[in-house]
C-alpha cells in the first residue's frame, strides 16, 4: 500500500452532501445514545447586527478562531464579493455559534464569512478587489467608503444558530458533525477539542509543524 492509499481520508455523508468530518473507526468511535431525544437538543435562533457581532469579537465574546477551525484563507476576490453581498443586503447563509457556560461563544461554523468581515471593518486588512455591482468602491478600504455604505455594512442583520450551554456534549458532537463545512475533513479528535470547552490550543501551529517535521524526518533516518 503506498503512502497515499494510507493518509487518504474517507469523508461522512448526510442526505448525500459532504459533511467535512471524517469517518470514525472502531478506534476512535464515540459512545452515543441515540436517537436524541428533541428536548436535549437546545439551539436558538438569533438576530445580530454586523456592528454587534464586530463589537463581540472584540469584546472577546465571540471567540473567531478556536483551535478546531482549520485555517483556510480565501482569495481576495472572494473576500471582497462577500463584503459586496454585504452591501447590497444580500441575505447571507445563517451562522452557528456554540456558547460556553461562561456566556462566551465560539464559532462553530461560518468563521472564514466573520474572519473576513472583521478584517474589512476593524483591521484595514484589504481593500475591495474584482467587485461585480459596485465598482466605484473598487480599490477602497472601509474607513473610505461612503458614509452611507458604512451605516449599510454595520446595520445588515446575520441570523446566527446558537446551541445552548446545556446543551450535552453528545449532542453538540453530532450537531458540529452535521453543520461543519470546512473543505478538508476534521477528525474525531479535533471535534472532541471543539467540544471540550478549552479556549485556546495547548501548543502553537508553529510549534505543531516543528513537531510534525521532526516526526517526519525521524521516520527517513536510517
Amino acid at each position: 500500500m503506498t503512502e497515499a492509499q494510507e493518509t487518504k481520508v474517507r469523508e461522512e455523508y448526510f442526505l448525500d452532501e459532504p459533511m467535512g468530518v471524517e469517518v470514525e473507526t472502531d478506534d476512535d468511535a464515540v459512545d452515543l445514545d441515540r436517537p436524541w431525544r428533541p428536548e436535549e437538543i437546545r439551539v436558538t435562533t438569533s438576530n445580530f447586527s454586523v456592528r454587534n457581532v464586530l463589537d463581540m469579537i472584540d469584546d472577546g465574546e465571540l471567540e473567531l478562531a478556536p483551535g478546531f477551525q482549520r485555517n483556510k484563507v480565501w482569495s481576495l476576490g472572494t473576500r471582497s464579493r462577500l463584503i459586496e453581498s454585504i452591501l447590497l443586503k444580500i441575505p447571507l447563509p445563517a451562522f452557528y455559534f456554540a456558547q460556553d457556560n461562561d456566556g462566551t461563544m465560539k464559532v462553530v461554523d461560518g468563521l472564514q464569512r466573520l474572519s473576513t468581515v472583521h478584517s474589512f471593518a476593524r483591521e484595514e486588512g484589504f481593500t475591495l478587489h474584482g467587485l461585480e455591482y459596485l465598482s466605484g468602491e473598487e480599490g477602497k478600504r472601509f474607513v473610505e467608503l461612503p458614509a452611507l455604505w458604512q451605516r449599510r455594512f454595520h446595520q445588515t442583520q446575520l441570523i446566527a444558530h446558537v446551541i445552548d450551554p446545556q446543551t450535552p456534549s453528545q449532542v453538540k458532537y453530532d450537531i458540529f458533525k452535521r453543520i461543519n463545512t470546512g473543505g478538508t475533513p476534521l477528525n474525531t479528535q479535533e471535534i472532541r477539542h471543539a467540544l471540550s470547552g478549552q479556549r485556546k490550543p495547548r501548543f502553537s501551529p508553529a510549534v505543531c509543524r516543528v513537531g510534525s517535521v521532526y516526526r517526519s524526518s525521524r521516520r527517513t533516518l536510517p
